[in-house]
């Protein structure tokens, strides 16, 4: 279970804190683990397919924008992620 923590925080710290179920395949990360993780309470799922370590903030905009490939963000979201808005 080790040797998968190191690989999991490197792929959380490359994509804003997300471990999805592609990149932890991708990387030879069986999705047991990741259930195993999340009941040890390391790990919490954030919705289907989507983790992040339990001590970290969750980034819902992220998140949303991860499971979308043709997603818009527009008006008062869109100025405050180009730092236009506070």
């Amino acid at each position: 279970m080790e040797k998968y923590m190191a690989e999991l925080k490197g792929i959380a710290l490359r994509n804003g804190g997300i471990i999805d179920n592609k990149t932890a395949f991708v990387h030879n990360i069986p999705r047991w683990v990741l259930a195993k993780l999340c009941s040890d309470g390391i790990l919490q799922r954030i919705t289907r397919g989507q983790y992040i370590f339990f001590d970290e903030m969750q980034d819902e905009l992220l998140s949303i924008a991860k499971r979308s490939a043709s997603l818009v963000f527009s008006h008062e979201t869109a100025l405050f992620l180009h730092g236009l808005s506070d």
